[in-house]
């Protein structure tokens, strides 16, 4: 599906409130299953679609020290005006893709909930510490994290693209190795190698 075809379906901000998990937010926009979704998710076209978020990835001297961010912009009257997510430009392709999809957690979760509250967090801001899953990470990061692979790699997808692989398999009566199918499904889903092999973990394909 066309970049074009996504922005056609425009998701208001107020129609968050029924979204509960990235499968839905894939849903409402797509207006399709989860498992008939093309293949890499197009999460720069997704959040381009929903109608009052504003996405940049500009270079941003200020802000290199931050995977992105997520805020809340309010007029003069305290009204929402806009909520700008940004990605720094200077990081890996697949690190932006999943930063971007990582930020709409945060909106999902954190942000949209509380929008009416302007003395709620008007900003998330992201570090590389705070985008790593490790054991400090905190319940809200973890969240945000957790979506975005959900929202990346879909477990509807992925088992889709195993069911394949096996199929072909089967056919040529061979095997592959982890590191052939990390490199295969990371590029599919275009996704780094790390990212793919936790989330394959995550739903038991790997040990």
């Amino acid at each position: 599906m066309t970049a074009t075809a996504y922005q056609d379906r425009t998701f208001s901000v107020q129609q968050l409130e029924n979204i509960r998990s990235a499968n839905d937010l894939l849903e409402k926009i797509f207006k399709k299953p989860v498992a008939e979704l093309e293949l890499p998710i197009d999460v720069k076209s997704l959040a381009n679609a929903i109608e009052g978020v504003r996405f940049s990835s500009e270079l941003n001297f200020e802000n290199l020290t931050k995977s992105g961010f997520v805020k809340v912009e309010r007029d003069e009257f305290g009204q929402v005006r806009s909520i700008h997510i940004w990605v720094n430009p200077t990081e890996p392709p697949v690190r932006q893709r999943f930063t971007l999809a990582h930020e709409l957690g945060h909106l999902v979760y954190d942000i949209y909930p509380h929008i009416d509250d302007s003395r709620y967090d008007e900003v998330i801001t992201d570090s590389i510490v705070t985008l790593n899953r490790d054991e400090n990470s905190t319940y809200r990061e973890t969240r945000a994290n957790r979506f975005a692979a959900q929202l990346l790699m879909p477990a509807s997808l992925i088992q889709r693209e195993v069911n394949h692989l096996r199929d072909v398999l089967k056919q040529e009566d061979r095997k592959i190795s982890t590191e052939n199918l990390l490199e295969l499904f990371s590029s599919k889903f275009d996704v780094s190698r790390d990212a793919m092999k936790y989330r394959l973990q995550n739903l038991g394909y790997l040990k």
